[in-house]
């Protein structure tokens, strides 16, 4: 069943127990608790406001988004998000093993808020460094099938509220531009993007001042060019993405997998979502097993088995690998100031000659991609 926006029931006041008491009803669930805890939760790195919310032994989150948020206006895209995403229907009919824990969404009219309740999944989220290649493998598998659920099918991906491809890296390159001094008329969202995004705010300097002179400049050429490999990179097979499929958006249950936070939810190469994850679990917070980040092929090709085995079809695995090498040079751009996350924090030499080194590894694959697909 697919909800209109008008439709959204509204709320009023805080989170409390008698808006827990509507949203579960709405969700057809039962509920007869009387008493109410709640607490935010921090330390994470979402731009939305989030509160848990226990009775008993149950727990639910709820996730506040304001009106005219920061990254709604840097995209220029009002109608997309996950709030929109959910309407749809979409993400309340994934593939199984996947799953959305949102509940209800509800809208504050007096705040022009939207509230997501979702189950409390906390309890699957792997601590750092605990996410390893298995339960990346079983990442990869569950993604395969609802990328090839979606996979080519251009009309319908149409008719869903999702990013245009460039969106995330619009806003990271156009941020960049700005703080290293390259790009004096930037786009006038650019001053909301470093208010609220703090991890570009704070990252991009320190990752812009490690990188080797050379890298840095080749980083700020593929910020400011960059049409010319997205354009590329556009005409690549589209299929329904994730898009941020970090440790900390991925709750692995014993019966499914929960994927929220949609917000970067893209139509766009399936590679977008391997890419992603990869660059996050391999280079920028490796797990240690002993292996590097160019060890993980095996992954990827468990990957492409599993999409042909939904598929029904093979595919064209030449220029899958075309994507994916693209793809590394968006995520670089978007987050490939997270290298230096170790240098934001109490360190020493060891760190940042370990940093210099993953940050010059990156750039020489970069490079390599650059050359083979662009130049």
């Amino acid at each position: 069943m697919t909800l209109d926006a008008a439709e959204l029931p509204t709320v009023s006041g805080h989170p409390d127990l008698a808006y827990l008491r509507g949203a579960l009803a709405r969700a057809g669930r039962a509920f007869d608790a009387t008493e109410l805890d709640h607490a935010p939760l921090s330390g994470g790195r979402t731009g939305a406001g989030v509160l848990r919310l226990a009775v008993g032994d149950r727990s639910f989150v709820v996730k506040v988004l304001e009106r005219d948020r920061w990254m709604d206006v840097a995209m220029g895209e009002p109608e997309r998000g996950e709030v929109k995403l959910w309407l749809s229907g979409a993400t309340r009919d994934l593939p199984a093993p996947l799953s959305c824990p949102t509940v209800d969404v509800a809208y504050h009219p007096e705040r022009g808020e939207h509230w997501m309740l979702m189950d409390d999944v906390a309890s699957g989220i792997r601590p750092r460094g605990a996410f390893d290649e298995n339960d990346t493998r079983t990442l990869f598998r569950a993604m395969a099938r609802l990328h090839a659920r979606y996979w080519g099918r251009d009309a319908e991906l149409a008719r869903l509220p999702l990013a245009a491809l460039g969106g995330l890296t619009q806003i990271s390159a156009e941020t960049a531009l700005f703080l290293s001094g390259q790009k004096h008329g930037s786009p006038p969202w650019v001053p909301r993007v470093l208010d609220g995004f703090g991890v570009l705010r704070e990252f991009l300097p320190i990752f812009l001042n490690t990188l080797e002179p050379r890298d840095a400049d080749f980083y700020l050429e593929l910020c400011a060019q960059r049409s010319t490999w997205l354009t590329r990179l556009d005409q690549m097979p589209r299929t329904f993405v994730h898009g941020d499929l970090r440790r900390a958006n991925i709750a692995l249950l014993p019966d499914r997998i929960s994927l929220f936070d949609w917000e970067i939810a893209t139509r766009g190469p399936a590679a977008i979502d391997v890419a992603w994850h990869s660059y996050l679990q391999f280079w920028a917070y490796p797990v240690d097993d002993g292996r590097g980040p160019c060890d993980r092929r095996p992954l990827v090709d468990d990957y492409l088995d599993h999409l042909e085995s939904e598929l029904g079809q093979r595919i064209d695995r030449a220029q899958f690998d075309v994507a994916l090498e693209l793809c590394f040079l968006k995520v670089l751009v978007e987050i490939g100031c997270l290298l230096i996350d170790p240098l934001t924090s109490k360190h020493d030499q060891d760190d940042v000659l370990r940093v210099k080194a993953r940050c010059s590894e990156a750039f020489a694959l970069a490079r390599r991609s650059y050359d083979s697909h662009v130049r």
